[in-house]
């Protein structure tokens, strides 16, 4: 029995998108601009940027979107839990 994917329209092209989920062992931050070791470093100790993923199955975190196979794009739907951006130079 193979599990049936859930479609949807994707906002960028108009074409057919599949529902799923980015799923990462640790927390998911977003930092604005161009990344950088900084950045990233910052992202890694949870020093900066905002949480966008919900807790999932132990030890796994994820964020809810769509991925389209045409226009090679991923959507994503945050819920932010807390907000804190220090400024980070490029």
């Amino acid at each position: 029995m193979s599990e049936q994917i859930e479609t949807v329209t994707c906002p960028i092209c108009g074409k057919e998108a599949e529902i799923g989920a980015i799923y990462s062992p640790s927390w998911l931050e977003w930092i604005s601009g161009k990344p950088n070791w900084k950045k990233r470093f910052i992202a890694e100790l949870g020093l900066g940027g905002m949480d966008i993923g919900k807790a999932g199955l132990p030890m796994t975190w994820y964020v809810p979107g769509i991925y389209c196979r045409s226009c090679s794009q991923v959507v994503v739907h945050i819920e932010p839990r807390r907000k804190h951006f220090p400024e980070v130079k490029e």
